[in-house]
Order: C-alpha cells, then structure tokens, then sequence
C-alpha cells in the first residue's frame, strides 16, 4: 500500500524549507499509543517492509506485507499517519542528523551540482531551487509545533489517496 500526501517540496513553507521532509520522518518516529521502536518491530513482526520519502510533490508513506498480514500493517501504517506523536527527544535527534547530513552535502560533488542546478533552474527562493533538507537555518528554526502544524495542514484524507495493489479483499 502507498499512501500519497500532497505535502511534498512544494508544500514547505518559504520560511522553513526542509518541514516537509523533516515532519515525514518524524511520522516514525512514535504515534500517541507507539513509540519508535514499538512500531518498527510490530512492522517486522508482521513481516512488513515500512519506508517513507519526499518528493517535489509529495510525501509516501510505504508498506508491503503478504495478504494474511496486510489488514495489521494497514492499521500499523494508519497509526504512523494518523496519530504522531512528534517526541521532542526524536525531534532533536533528527535536527542533529539533518545538519549533519547538511554539512556532509557541501563537501559531496554531485549534491553541490543538484542544489547549484534546482537553484539555477527554479530559483533558490522557490521550493523546487531547494533540497529537502532545508537549510542549517531553518532546520534549527523547525520545532515541535511546527511539525505538528505542517502535518495538521496536509495529512487529511482531501489531501491524500492510499493506492493498494495485491491479492486484497
């Protein structure tokens, strides 16, 4: 099953950019009844493969399992979107790998060229012309409630359609 939000690249605020991939993550990172490791055990214990990512247009929310397990992965999957619990200790875990990953993409060659090229051919003051990890900035600037907020915003069945293909009743 694939859940599409509109909450890619384009959904980052000019202020903040790197919100939408930054509050992406944070989804598996606890839900109001799971924490973090609860809820990528529950996905191994069922057998489940569990990713997300970020697009120019849109955040996916990914989950695999055979049939016999699919309607628990379904509901494990619905729980990460539905329900996050945005931990402040998670939240500053991932700011502090997201400078990292920050400040490792200035030294890489081909990131320098991605984000000279998106700059050049969007303009840096659009949200395509930026990478999805932001900028030190606004990274530093992106807290709990603004998670939260960007998530309120665009996680809302108007805004999402959830693909599922398979051996499904």
């Amino acid at each position: 099953a694939r859940l599409v939000v509109g909450a890619g690249l384009a959904a980052n605020p000019p202020a903040t950019p790197g919100v939408a991939d930054f509050a992406l993550a944070s989804l598996e990172d606890g839900t109001t009844s799971r924490d973090a490791l609860a809820i990528a055990d529950q996905f191994a214990q069922l057998g489940a493969d569990f990713a997300a990512s970020t697009s120019r247009d849109a955040s996916m929310l990914y989950v695999d399992a055979l049939s016999a397990q699919f309607p628990a992965a379904l509901a494990l999957l619905a729980d990460v979107a539905l329900n996050p619990a945005f931990p402040a200790a998670e939240i500053e875990r991932a700011r502090r790998s997201r400078l990292a990953g920050i400040v490792a993409a200035r030294e890489d060659p081909d990131s320098l060229a991605d984000a000279a090229f998106r700059r050049a051919l969007y303009g840096p003051d659009q949200p395509f012309g930026q990478t999805s990890l932001g900028t030190e900035a606004s990274i530093k600037r992106i807290d709990a409630d603004m998670l939260k907020a960007f998530w309120q915003r665009r996680f809302h069945p108007g805004n999402a359609a959830l693909v599922v293909v398979g051996a499904i009743d």
